[in-house]
C-alpha cells in the first residue's frame, strides 16, 4: 500500500530556505491506534467535553500572541488578513448553522431542552450570523474593544468586571 507519508529522514539537509516551513507530526494511528470519528456524526457530551477546552486554549493563544507578542501580526504574515467575501460567509454559516444543530442535538440529548447550557446554546445559535459577521470582520481591534470589551493595546489587557 503506497501512502504519501513522509519521515523526518526526508527533510534532514534538505530544508535551505528559512520561509520553508515543515511540520512533522506523529502517526498517531500507527503509534497510539487513533482513528478519526465520523465527521458526519455529532460528538457526544465527553468528547465535546475534551474539544471544547482544546479549541478555546488555540484560540486564546492567537489572541495572547496578537495582542502580547506581535500587535501588527497581519503586517508579519500577510496570509492572516481576512478576506471573506458573501459566498465566503454564506458557506462558513451555512458550516456553522450544521455544526450548531449538531451540538444541540446532544445537549437535548444528554441535558435536556431545559438545561441552562443547552438553553445558551439555543441563545447562541440565534445570534450566529451575527456573530459570524462581527469574527469575518477587517477590523478585529474595534471586535474586541466593543463586544468583549478588552483594552487591545499592546501589553495592556482589562477583563471585565
Amino acid at each position: 500500500m503506497k501512502t504519501n507519508c513522509v519521515t523526518a529522514q526526508d527533510f534532514i539537509g534538505k530544508v535551505q530556505d528559512p520561509l520553508q516551513n515543515v511540520i512533522l507530526m506523529e502517526d498517531m494511528k500507527r503509534t497510539w491506534g487513533f482513528r478519526m470519528t465520523n465527521r458526519r456524526e455529532p460528538l457526544d457530551i465527553h468528547h465535546m467535553r475534551l474539544v471544547i477546552p482544546a479549541l478555546a486554549k488555540v484560540h486564546a493563544l492567537s489572541w495572547a500572541y496578537k495582542h502580547h507578542v506581535e500587535p501588527d501580526v497581519t503586517s508579519k504574515f500577510p496570509f492572516l488578513k481576512n478576506s471573506f467575501g458573501e459566498s465566503d460567509f454564506e458557506m462558513w454559516a451555512t458550516v456553522s448553522t450544521m455544526n450548531m444543530d449538531q451540538a444541540l442535538v446532544v445537549l437535548e440529548k444528554e441535558l435536556g431542552n431545559d438545561s441552562p447550557v443547552t438553553q445558551a446554546a439555543v441563545n447562541f445559535k440565534s445570534n450566529l450570523r451575527k456573530i459570524l459577521r462581527v469574527f469575518m470582520g477587517d477590523d478585529m481591534s474595534q471586535v474586541y474593544s466593543d463586544v468583549i470589551r478588552v483594552k487591545t493595546q499592546h501589553n495592556d489587557t482589562e477583563g471585565t468586571k
